[in-house]
């Protein structure tokens, strides 16, 4: 027997209720992160760090990297519902779009004067990346997502630091993150508001693309506009067997991507090498854990 469709109303708390869910999450490893001012107090007790250190690690295990996936690839789903009941109108979505990703962007620019950790500016600047290929066919999309979620800028670090032993790797947002550290913990309310709007910005952002986010983003924004297109978000038989399969495979590949991503860096010799190869298989393993 087939299993009845949603009505669109019912369908958007689904939506709704798994956009929910991320944010708790992400709201929660902020909370743990004390909003990127990373302190122990020195009168806590040995088992008293034991235990933080056991819900931070579990904490992390579980959301880390999976919560803001889920975000993203909603975000791309959101795309696909605007862009289609603009089209049953008639009206071409993807101007409007681009003004609210401009929206988007000045309220990151608000966002970020109270939290140095923000991710909107991000979303505002690779969610433009959704107007050049949402007219491509559905085989197109998934080909270019897949290839950004397989990170090939640091598979190009990669393979160069494989090449080039002495070609060293680092982390350019560590001067600004340890900046921005210093005048939140120390700083006058005005001097944080500074400090956030330009060093903040630049911790956080470089950051980001540091950790390979940047692809990552822009191969779920496009999923999450695929998942839309195919309706895999309405309850149905076929809906149903997809996520099934998707769960069962997700389960399959998370195992060995898991013990790449504990096992082998140990026996990475070069230390370049291990920035880019963490990134491909972490970013990798979030994705399919969530």
């Amino acid at each position: 027997m087939n299993t009845p469709i949603l009505k669109p109303s019912e369908r958007l708390k689904v939506v709704d209720s798994l956009r929910g869910f991320a944010l708790l999450a992400i709201v929660l490893l902020h909370n743990l992160e004390h909003y990127n001012l990373y302190f122990i107090p020195d009168f806590y007790p040995e088992w008293l760090q034991s235990i933080d250190k056991f819900f931070w690690d579990m904490i992390f295990f579980l959301f880390a990297g999976k919560a803001y996936a889920t975000f993203s690839l909603l975000f791309g789903f959101s795309f696909y519902i605007q862009f289609s009941n603009a089209r049953k109108k008639g009206i071409d979505f993807r101007g409007r779009f681009a003004w609210r990703m401009f929206l988007l962007f000045l309220f990151s620019q608000f966002h970020a004067l109270f939290y140095n950790g923000d991710i909107l500016l991000l979303y505002a600047v690779v969610g433009l990346v959704l107007i050049p290929v949402c007219k491509l066919s559905d085989k197109n999309v998934l080909v270019i997502a897949v290839f950004l979620l397989l990170q090939p800028y640091e598979w190009g670090r990669l393979l160069y630091t494989a090449f080039n032993p002495d070609y060293a790797i680092t982390n350019r947002y560590v001067p600004y993150a340890i900046l921005s550290g210093q005048v939140t913990s120390q700083g006058t309310f005005w001097g944080v508001l500074c400090s956030n709007i330009w060093t903040g910005q630049l911790y956080s952002n470089i950051w980001q693309v540091e950790a390979g986010r940047l692809f990552q983003t822009a191969g779920l924004f496009m999923l999450g506009m695929l998942l839309g297109r195919r309706r895999y978000f309405e309850k149905s038989d076929v809906s149903c067997r997809v996520w099934h399969r998707i769960l069962k495979s997700g389960i399959v590949m998370f195992i060995p991507l898991y013990c790449l991503r504990i096992f082998v860096p140990d026996y990475i010799e070069n230390s370049s090498g291990k920035i880019p190869y963490t990134i491909i298989i972490q970013s990798l393993s979030n994705f399919v854990f969530m």
